[in-house]
């Protein structure tokens, strides 16, 4: 009630400033055709510690596990590299050239391309790195004196220093720059534009840190903005984004490179930041996540599930298996691109962060992704695309509980669901997330269930207002809905 609030004021602003993604012309083609996200890190298992080289480095020694799920999945991939850049991992301002070999990384590249598949970059935020908590050798201290970069940070109300408010140590330790300062706004373009000119780059997740796209705090008395937070931070931000899709376009006319960030982006910035990492679990921390974003926006913005990091911060995944089957369920209802993160040997990870000597059941998940991807290619391709998500059909249904931040306990339903209308019709999506054959309440009178096709299979009518549905383990139902 509170989304169909906000969603109705709204469509009464020019705050959107573009069509539904399905139609909007600067959605390339490939995103619009059911493609997945492939991420895996360069060197090292987790984001600190040891960052030796693996199975996926020399780079081309990752199209082997890119063409294993192209295959499995028959879905073309957006492959995201973590831990690629030159400087060290999660070291902004500069991280190009990559790690390691460039002409090996070019290769890959190459490589990636021939097979259909698109490349993306993480970048780490619009932070200063001073040094690095991962690879010593990085020291930008003698740099930062000299260049007197100090007047173009964030600074505290006392006009000090603050150190970045974004991962600090183990990671990092530095400052925000603000980008309100000309130097800064140089030097973040010209990262942006080296990563393009220089590789088929198809996405570039530059905004990683700013979380919605969003920047910090900045109370210099020097710089060109007011000396308090206030609107011109999201205006110098969005005219940031601004310029760099506006050199992306003028310059590299032989595709489209999208711009993402860390979350969603926020309402200054969505008509810029057009594909984005959709990590619901950082929200643990405050409660249970629920699908207002796509609700809101999901006709206009197309968003991929992310790397999914933040819930190894609550938990164990491996004591909580289901859980990450309600992870891929939670993203497949609400319409996002299925992101796959990779361990040793292009297994799939638990989640990011979490070592690689723990693993799930791998031809269980991958049965249940494979799943997933034959009804996003199928009968719910156009209600992804066309139709609009509106509140579901109450559901009954069981629980299992996870014990989450602060030791609460929570407990996830067992079937996650979600609803959506298209040329009249209304489509629940049913999703067991669990091994147990499963029944649940929805409270309808007629539920129409289809295959794969769209094809109508079977029909339950109701008692008394409701129907019960039996569904097998980790099963997926779609019905029409009346």
């Amino acid at each position: 009630e509170g989304a169909d609030i906000y969603s109705k004021w709204l469509n009464t602003t020019d705050i959107i400033k573009m069509p539904p993604y399905a139609d909007n012309p600067k959605y390339p083609d490939w995103l619009k055709d059911n493609p997945i996200v492939i991420t895996y890190p360069v060197r090292g298992e987790i984001d600190n510690g040891n960052m030796d080289t693996h199975c996926f480095y020399p780079y081309t020694n990752g199209l082997q596990y890119v063409k294993k799920y192209n295959e499995m999945l028959d879905a073309k991939a957006l492959v995201l590299l973590m831990h690629w850049e030159g400087s060290a991992p999660w070291a902004p301002p500069y991280v190009w050239p990559p790690f390691g070999d460039l002409e090996n990384f070019k290769k890959f590249d190459e490589e990636l391309h021939k097979q259909g598949n698109k490349l993306g970059l993480y970048c780490s935020g619009t932070s200063w790195t001073q040094t690095s908590g991962i690879i010593e050798s990085y020291d930008m201290r003698e740099t930062f004196e000299k260049q007197g970069l100090k007047e173009y940070m964030e600074l505290y109300p006392d006009q000090s220093l603050r150190y970045s408010r974004v991962l600090g140590l183990p990671h990092r330790l530095g400052y925000d720059m603000c980008p309100s300062c000309d130097w800064v706004k140089k030097t973040l373009i010209d990262e942006a534009n080296k990563m393009a000119d220089n590789i088929t780059l198809d996405y570039l997740q530059f905004f990683d840190q700013n979380l919605g796209g969003g920047t910090c705090q900045c109370y210099s008395k020097k710089h060109n903005h007011q000396p308090v937070p206030g609107k011109w931070m999201a205006e110098t931000m969005r005219e940031l984004m601004q310029t760099i899709n506006g050199e992306f376009e003028q310059n590299h006319k032989d595709r489209q490179i999208l711009l993402g960030c860390e979350g969603v982006a926020a309402e200054p910035f969505i008509n810029e930041l057009l594909f984005n990492d959709m990590r619901f679990e950082i929200v643990f921390n405050l409660g249970m996540p629920v699908h207002a974003y796509n609700y809101v926006f999901g006709k206009y913005l197309l968003n991929f599930m992310g790397n999914q990091n933040a819930s190894c911060f609550f938990f164990k995944n491996s004591d909580y298996p289901n859980f990450m089957y309600y992870r891929y369920a939670y993203s497949f209802v609400q319409g996002d691109v299925i992101t796959l993160i990779l361990k040793d040997e292009g297994k799939i990870a638990w989640q990011w962060t979490v070592p690689w000597c723990d693993e799930p059941n791998q031809e269980e998940i991958c049965s249940f992704i494979k799943d997933i991807m034959g009804w996003k290619k199928g009968a719910l391709d156009k209600v992804f695309k066309y139709g609009t998500m509106v509140k579901p059909n109450d559901v009954i249904c069981s629980t299992f509980d996870i014990k989450v931040y602060k030791e609460v306990v929570q407990p996830f339903n067992e079937i996650v669901t979600n609803k959506y209308i298209l040329d009249g019709n209304e489509y629940q999506i049913f999703v067991n997330v669990t091994e147990k054959t499963n029944n649940f309440i929805v409270y309808a009178n007629t539920l129409t269930f289809v295959d794969k096709e769209g094809k109508e299979i079977k029909t339950l009518t109701a008692d008394n207002g409701k129907i019960t549905v039996t569904v097998k383990p980790r099963e997926i139902l779609v019905a029409k809905i009346v």
